[in-house]
């Protein structure tokens, strides 16, 4: 409930309070960004500069990730975005996954490689896909990814990521109740969002027991709006979102 209110509660008051600004997702960005560290401080106590352990390090990504979607934003208008993004999920796969990758493991940094390929895919989805169907796509992903996690026994992952997943959906809520709109996917909340996601994914296939295979079955998610494009009409709104 913690990332929900206070991911809803930052979006509404910054939305209604400071306004749009420049950046028209910075507002449900922070309020993700926080409720993910918020999340982690209380799962895991407080933060640690430098961070110790590599569940530590998602709270950082989410914070350099926020600024540096305002900085792209700010600075070209988001044009370039769709490169900036797919380059982060690298940068964040490699970070978490360094303590393993620089053993060197192979089999570790074969995984570490398809789980950034696989990563950049969705988040390039993401960016895609536009409109409220990149907010239901990192929803759907982020509570399926938790429960692969929580019926695997890694219970505290599934936390960590149902924290992502009751975050965007506070944030959404919180768009919602300020201006009326829908919660889209551009810059610091691709960034943060996305990202967060294939770090979590990262952390739960590289140092969890949890096996690859359902997580590899979740990727069929991040083409769902080109599903629905092309087996519902255009009209029926209600039947594209399911």
């Amino acid at each position: 409930m913690l990332p929900l209110f206070a991911a809803c509660l930052i979006t509404w008051l910054g939305a209604v309070v400071i306004g749009r600004g420049r950046v028209p997702d910075f507002w449900p960005a922070l309020g993700l960004a926080v409720a993910l560290v918020a999340a982690t401080w209380v799962l895991l106590g407080p933060l640690h500069f430098p961070p110790d352990g590599a569940l530590e390090k998602l709270s950082y990504l989410a914070g350099v990730a926020l600024a540096l979607g305002l900085l792209i934003e700010a600075v070209s208008a988001g044009r370039g975005m769709q490169v900036v993004a797919m380059g982060w999920v690298w940068l964040v796969v490699g970070w978490v996954a360094w303590p393993v990758v620089s053993a060197p493991d192979w089999i570790a940094i074969a995984a570490a490689i398809a789980i950034a390929l696989a990563g950049s895919l969705a988040v390039g989805r993401l960016r895609e896909s536009g409109g409220g169907a990149s907010f239901m796509m990192l929803l759907v992903a982020a509570f399926a990814l938790s429960a692969i996690a929580h019926y695997s026994n890694a219970h505290g992952m599934a936390k960590l990521i149902a924290a992502l997943g009751a975050g965007t959906v506070g944030a959404a809520f919180g768009l919602l109740l300020a201006r009326g709109g829908g919660l889209v996917l551009g810059g610091s909340l691709l960034l943060v969002g996305g990202g967060s996601l294939v770090g979590l994914a990262t952390l739960l296939l590289l140092y969890t027991s949890v096996s690859p295979w359902p997580v590899i079955f979740l990727l069929p998610i991040f083409f769902a709006d080109l599903f629905a494009a092309r087996s519902v009409s255009a009209n029926d709104g209600l039947g594209k979102s399911l």
